[in-house]
């Protein structure tokens, strides 16, 4: 095998090489994008839901307060 001939096979491995790490990269590049798109998902959608999730459950414990004051004057007549 001649100098040329292992030139040429080590061309190709490294043409091969550099194909595949084309690859990698571009499916880091999608997955960075998928990512990014949960990270805005959660902070626009999710973390607001939450939010007025929280909001609802602050006003039932303020109603529930509020009944068991008009409650408690009448269990002692009781």
């Amino acid at each position: 095998m001649t100098e040329n001939e292992k030139l040429d096979i080590i061309l190709k491995k490294l043409n091969n090489i550099e194909g595949s790490i084309q690859r990698i990269e571009d499916n880091v590049r999608s997955i960075e994008d998928s990512v990014r798109s949960i990270e805005i998902t959660l902070e626009n959608k999710t973390n607001r839901n939450i939010k007025l999730i929280v909001e609802g459950h602050l006003n039932l414990n303020r109603k529930l307060d509020e009944a068991l004051k008009t409650l408690q004057p009448n269990a002692m007549y009781l």
